[in-house]
């Protein structure tokens, strides 16, 4: 299965899931049949109670900030980390990055101006 989350906007993500499978052993087409049909109506069932847990969710915030970590979520950091970077163009401090991942010119030179760059 693979499940790409696409972001529409800043509460909105896109989830687009393919599911494909295979069998060494020959099956009839009438049980290829069912066996999609199930298939597909499990995977629908899932993804719907997902989406009923997530609705439900306090907080939707991805904010991690105070928030203490264990040694199990340094993954989670990352990605965080990731997503700003690639998705927002935020660098760690919450900076623009441009495409490429550097400061953008006039935040750099505004940093400069400011000192907080050498």
């Amino acid at each position: 299965m693979l499940i790409f989350f696409t972001p529409r906007d800043e509460n909105a993500t896109l989830l687009t899931t393919f599911v494909f499978t295979k069998s060494r052993y020959p099956i009839p087409a009438c049980a290829r049949r069912l066996v999609r049909w199930l298939l597909g109506r499990n995977i629908d069932y899932e993804i719907r109670l997902d989406m009923r847990m997530l609705e439900g969710l306090a907080d939707q915030s991805g904010d991690i900030e105070g928030m203490k970590l264990s040694r199990f979520d340094k993954v989670l950091a990352l990605n965080r980390e990731r997503l700003n970077r690639i998705y927002r163009r935020l660098d760690s401090r919450g900076c623009p990055v441009d495409g490429n991942g550097t400061l953008r010119s006039t935040v750099r030179g505004m940093l400069k101006s400011e000192g907080a760059l050498p």
